[in-house]
């Protein structure tokens, strides 16, 4: 195993999220948009999938260092959330993300010409050219904006639910934003769970 040629790649691919080396490459070949796809939420135990669409074009300045609030300024996601209650009459996970993508994806279809998609492997046949990627919000910048972004509404979209809910607090959610932490483990056993809890999570 070339152990420097696997440390000059990854080299290069962190170099990739600080030049805007990819989306580069997409605009030179005639892409107008590119769209960083991200749905944050997969492994959590309570709460929703945010999956944020976020669209830059050759005009774009990178601004992956900038908090939330001002990218969110800088930038208009197209957001799909599924509820938690919503996941469990899925029943799958995966294709609740997958739903959740495609609709985001379709809206965008229609608002922007000729773009290409961005995003992790997990994703599903879209209406548009894409480009799947492991891992890529570490080395993507249309991905990391993305990712950002999800997290953040995410966040905002929990802590929503737990407004309207006030006795949801004793899953100490607004700690572990709906993972499983130890308190909030200990509070699924006690109280058993709410209709926001995904049914298919293990406790113990």
């Amino acid at each position: 195993m070339n152990f420097k040629r696997i440390a000059r790649v990854n080299e290069e691919l962190v170099q990739g999220l600080e030049n805007f080396s990819l989306e580069r490459l997409f605009f030179s070949v005639g892409y107008s948009n590119i769209v960083g796809l991200y749905t944050d939420g997969k492994e959590a135990a309570f709460g929703p999938l945010v999956t944020c669409g976020v669209v830059i074009d050759v005009h774009h300045t990178p601004t992956a260092s900038k908090a939330p609030s001002t990218l969110r300024q800088m930038v208009t996601p197209i957001v799909d959330t599924v509820a938690g209650d919503e996941i469990n009459r899925i029943g799958n996970v995966d294709e609740a993300i997958r739903r959740s993508k495609l609709r985001v994806v379709e809206q965008l279809v229609q608002e922007y010409p000729s773009l290409i998609v961005v995003s992790d492997p997990l994703i599903p046949e879209l209406p548009a050219d894409c480009f799947p990627i492991l891992r890529g919000s570490m080395y993507v910048y249309v991905l990391r904006l993305a990712m950002i972004l999800a997290k953040e509404l995410r966040k905002e979209a929990l802590l929503s639910l737990l407004n309207e809910n006030p006795g949801w607090q004793v899953y100490d959610l607004t700690s572990n934003l709906g993972f499983l932490s130890k308190k909030h483990r200990e509070a699924l056993l006690e109280y058993g769970r709410t209709p926001q809890h995904r049914y298919y999570v293990k406790v113990r």
